[in-house]
């Protein structure tokens, strides 16, 4: 990065650019709690970079993709549909709180970080989270998951406690 300079008042002043302000909801402010409080080197380093704030604004859309997707799953799963909507609204409104609140939950619970490689095989990982999954149970030395954005839909997935791929995990601190 190449500095410029501008003179004001007989004094050179360097031109400096204020990073835009990331546009992160919940998760991704969940996100940057837990990299300044329990990773603090990858939080500074991707903050140094300028990395940070696209990390941030990725994690957030991938986990609000992933709430939207289980709300949507479940209420198909339950039966609440348009219908139910248009002939009975308070019912409708509770069990969709219900469901939210459900989806919700989901999404606080231990949530598991990928480093996906960059050609979609077993490569070198870049040490950037690409992926969000929700950790469902750990048994047998495995760690079972729910993916919203797994082939555009909502999947349950498996993997090994030390697979290579696996990023981290999270537990939002509410």
């Amino acid at each position: 990065m190449e500095l410029t300079y501008r003179t004001e008042s007989g004094y050179r002043l360097p031109n400096l650019d204020v990073p835009e302000a990331p546009k992160v909801g919940k998760y991704g402010m969940l996100r940057r709690s837990f990299l300044a409080n329990h990773r603090h080197g990858i939080y500074t380093g991707m903050l140094l970079t300028g990395e940070l704030n696209a990390h941030l604004e990725k994690i957030d859309r991938e986990a609000t993709e992933m709430v939207e997707r289980l709300t949507a799953q479940m209420a198909r799963e339950q039966g609440v549909t348009e219908e139910l909507k248009a002939s009975d609204q308070m019912k409708w409104v509770g069990l969709m709180n219900n469901i939210q609140a459900a989806a919700e939950e989901a999404a606080m619970a231990e949530i598991v970080y990928f480093d996906w490689d960059n050609k979609g095989s077993s490569g070198p990982q870049d040490g950037l989270a690409d992926h969000v999954g929700i950790v469902e149970k750990v048994e047998n030395g495995l760690v079972y998951t729910v993916e919203g954005n797994s082939g555009d839909s909502c999947r349950e997935n498996r993997y090994a406690i030390g697979h290579y791929e696996i990023y981290g995990y999270g537990t939002p601190a509410y």
